[in-house]
């Protein structure tokens, strides 16, 4: 699978957030296009990267970053007034936030 026009930035917090849930997932930086930014054509540096694994190993990866969404949403109004719930949904919340953006790029 193949991203492309991926700015910079958000192509190593891909990278880094693929990297921690799946070390051994190979993914290749195949072009970032400092010219265009240079030349002040584009506001980014444009990359694209290459995810070499099956549809099915991305798909688990997906999921497995959505499931994190629902637990970090799964909390009631009146569950969240205990002050250990709030801090269990906190850092549920966080380390969503840390992966969504696999779901971002590579989601359907």
């Amino acid at each position: 699978m193949q991203i492309k026009n991926i700015p910079k930035e958000r192509m190593e917090l891909l990278l880094s957030a693929i990297a921690d849930l799946r070390p051994d997932m190979p993914v290749r930086i195949i072009a970032e296009d400092i010219v265009l930014y240079q030349l002040g054509l584009v506001q980014y540096v444009p990359c694209t990267i290459e995810i070499c694994a099956s549809d099915e190993d991305i798909e688990e990866l997906v999921e497995e970053v959505q499931d994190m969404e629902i637990d970090a949403l799964n909390f009631t109004d009146e569950s969240l007034k205990k002050p250990e719930i709030a801090k269990l949904q906190k850092q549920l919340e966080d380390r969503y936030a840390k992966y969504a953006i696999i779901d971002a790029y590579l989601g359907v």
